[in-house]
């Protein structure tokens, strides 16, 4: 059914919505939508699942970072070599 054969007098403005959406494939749906709007509705494990680790955390301050993170996952990445880079940051 195409759009323009829905008969606009006959139905509710969602149920038009509805039914052209059905037509069009996720990618499509996708492609109107803004980011904010692709992510409204999931749940934080799917856009986890969705999100690489480097997109996740791409634009996030440091402290944004260590705010979602547990201490033990903070110490596990306090390798001898970042002890280092935040000694040498802290000097400057």
């Amino acid at each position: 059914m195409a759009f323009r054969d829905i008969d606009l007098t006959d139905k509710c403005f969602e149920e038009v919505v509805a039914k052209f959406l059905q037509g069009l494939t996720p990618e499509q749906r996708l492609a109107g939508l803004t980011p904010k709007q692709r992510l409204a509705g999931l749940t934080p494990e799917q856009v986890l699942a969705y999100y690489t680790p480097e997109q996740l955390l791409a634009g996030l301050t440091p402290e944004q970072v260590l705010a979602g993170m547990t201490p033990e996952q903070i110490a596990a990445v306090l390798t001898p070599e970042v002890l280092e880079i935040i000694a040498r940051k802290a000097r400057h």
